[in-house]
């Protein structure tokens, strides 16, 4: 659908993007005028319930999430047609372009601009990660970033968000108390495990020493995902997979 009457409510004016399953429109409201952007996900497209699921759930947050860089939710909705049923979910319209167009077009940031990205980005992912539960967006590249030539900046398509349930929170808390009560060690002081004699001592350290490269590489990895989308911006290329911040390959590519 490219053109038509939603539900007696919008007008179709343009497509905005498609995904997989979805379809995302600008379309104008015919109480108002409003120019609003309308994502349509057709069950004649899923092929998975997973999909349906994640819909709703980024329905439900973005309900509940009011940020300055967030398009404001309106509405969803469902309509049963020819086609059969339909996911309709309706939210402000961010104009501009995505930083991939923009830097498709040529366009390149100037220091500037990279730290106005990044600050806007850190402030919006601070206050999803701050609230209760916290909200994982899990989607962040340049594709979803909007911004136009007045400095706004958008964070877009929610379709991959997470949101950890309160009683999952609670529950894993209930359980490193009844943890650390068996122990016998208070909730502010976990101490490892000491290192046994022996292959079975080694082992462990090999373990616990793998198991440390992974968390410093995990952290390394969401510090990346955030500063991406600005880096792109400024070096007018992707950045490529296993390039860190202040590693030698990073210096050599950017220079």
């Amino acid at each position: 659908m490219t053109s038509g009457v939603v539900g007696g409510r919008y007008q179709i004016l343009r497509l905005l993007g498609r995904g997989a399953a979805c379809v995302t429109y600008e379309a104008a409201a015919l109480s108002d005028g409003t120019h609003v952007a309308l994502k349509e996900l057709s069950f004649s497209r899923v092929e998975t319930w997973q999909v349906v699921d994640l819909f709703e759930r980024e329905a439900r947050v973005l309900a509940g999430v009011t940020h300055k860089s967030i398009p404001r939710y309106i509405d969803h909705f469902k309509i049963e047609g020819e086609g059969g049923l339909s996911l309709y979910l309706v939210q402000q319209f961010a104009p501009g372009r995505s930083l991939h167009d923009r830097v498709a077009s040529g366009w390149r940031a100037d220091e500037a601009d990279a730290k106005r990205i990044a600050e806007a980005l850190l402030d919006v992912l601070d206050y999803l990660h701050l609230r209760t539960p916290p909200v994982f967006h899990r989607d962040i590249k340049p594709q979803n970033v909007i911004g136009d030539d007045h400095g706004c900046v958008w964070l877009v398509d929610f379709g991959s968000v997470r949101d950890a349930p309160l009683r999952a929170v609670r529950a894993v808390a209930r359980r490193h108390a009844a943890d650390q009560a068996a122990r016998g060690l208070p909730l502010a002081r976990a101490r490892r495990p000491r290192l046994r004699a022996g292959s079975r001592g080694c082992w462990s350290r090999r373990r616990r020493t793998a198991f440390g490269r992974r968390r410093r590489r995990e952290r390394r990895c969401a510090i990346w995902r955030r500063t991406c989308p600005g880096a792109r911006g400024a070096r007018g290329r992707p950045c490529w997979p296993g390039l860190w911040p202040g590693s030698s390959r990073l210096r050599a590519a950017s220079g």
